[in-house]
């Protein structure tokens, strides 16, 4: 649902009864030391939902039957100095026990600037860095547009989450970097104004339109970087 300036909206949201349960519990990958106190998102193609580890760092969530995947919360584990990782269950025949999410110390940092081609700081923008297992962690850019991200050893793919920027009519291309433990790499992006664009439709083969499907571009010419 998107509203602009001035203008009010009716959504109605459909509550599906939940008559399996996913368990498990969220640990420290090296040491094994339950985390409590973390939020939890499960969420499949056709619900979402949420919950919280206890104090013995376990948590439990009703759902329906279906697909899930789990992720441990970025926000609250980067304060912790943790990465977060994704997980997947399943509760197409019953319960789904003993999901296990076990999450990594972040050894180094990637920090730097987001500006505008002008040199303006862009406060409040979503940054975040990620690694093909699904590894990832983010922050956002302060007042003076600084941001500063804990990381583990090894490749990373560092930009902004692909809905911050475009709502300001900006893009960024972002960074592959290889990182070592120990190490700080300053990495500044800057941002650019959009000065054409693209429309359509998507469809399926017998060109029913689908709605609600993301969209986004990549620039191949500039090493394709997302936009």
């Amino acid at each position: 649902l998107t509203l602009e300036a001035g203008i009010s909206a009716t959504q109605d949201v459909e509550l599906a009864p939940t008559s399996r349960l996913i368990s498990g519990s969220l640990s420290d990958a090296d040491t094994g030391e339950k985390l409590p106190g973390n939020i939890i998102f499960v969420d499949s193609e056709e619900a979402f939902t949420f919950t919280y580890t206890d104090a013995d760092g376990n948590f439990e969530a009703g759902v329906p039957p279906g697909f899930w995947e789990l992720e441990a919360g970025a926000e609250t584990l980067s304060r912790q100095g943790y990465l977060t990782v994704r997980g997947e269950a399943s509760t197409e025949t019953g319960n789904a026990p003993g999901v296990d999410l076990q999450v990594p110390k972040a050894t180094s940092l990637v920090h730097g600037y987001l500006t505008d081609t002008d040199g303006n700081a862009i406060p409040g923008i979503e940054m975040y860095a990620a690694q093909d297992d699904g590894v990832e962690t983010f922050t956002f850019t302060d007042a003076e547009g600084f941001y500063l991200l804990g990381v583990s050893s090894g490749q990373w793919w560092v930009s902004a989450e692909q809905e911050s920027l475009p709502r300001h009519g900006l893009g960024i291309q972002g960074a592959s970097i290889t990182i070592s433990n120990g190490e700080a790499v300053e990495l500044n992006f800057q941002a650019l104004g959009f000065t054409a664009f693209i429309d359509g439709r998507v469809v399926v083969q017998e060109g029913n339109p689908i709605a609600n499907i993301e969209v986004y571009g990549n620039n191949w010419e500039n090493d394709g970087g997302s936009y």
